[in-house]
């Protein structure tokens, strides 16, 4: 009885070993079909707007925040002007603490107009710098191609 036992132990961790290598092939190719069902709604709601290439066209930045401000305390504050779909307040990665800067997107035009309006008003504080994010990914300034390479002195 006790062989049987560990026997069947045995069978059970191969169908479960054999179910994780079936569910990896399955997690990759859920992945790439999520990569590309975002853009073709992102695609459609742009159209409505003068830029159909911005992936987030309700999309804020928002400058000047205090230092101590959650995620929650800045979706609570924007969301009186409209239904938010996304927030971000970015952070300082050796420190952990806040940069004073954040994003807010909003659900339709009529929320990110009455955020864009904020500009210049005050928030626990401080005054707040709003205008619309640039959606470039954060690619950074430059072309990628480095500081004179390629035209190395002989």
């Amino acid at each position: 009885a006790a062989a049987a036992a560990a026997a069947a132990a045995e069978e059970e961790e191969a169908a479960e070993e054999e179910e994780e290598v079936k569910e990896t092939p399955a997690k990759k190719q859920r992945k790439s079909t999520e990569d590309t069902t975002p853009q073709a709604p992102a695609a459609e709601s742009g159209s409505g707007s003068s830029s159909s290439s911005d992936p987030n066209p309700f999309r804020l930045f928002v400058g000047g925040l205090p230092y101590d401000v959650t995620v929650e305390q800045l979706q609570e504050h924007f969301e009186q002007f409209g239904e938010v779909v996304d927030q971000k307040v970015m952070y300082d990665g050796a420190t952990g603490r806040s940069k004073g800067i954040g994003f807010i997107t909003f659900a339709d035009e009529a929320g990110f107009k009455k955020g864009l309006e904020q500009d210049q008003t005050e928030f626990k504080g401080r005054t707040m710098n709003i205008s619309k994010a640039n959606s470039n990914g954060g690619k950074g300034k430059g072309d990628g191609k480095g500081k004179g390479k390629g035209k190395g002195k002989d």
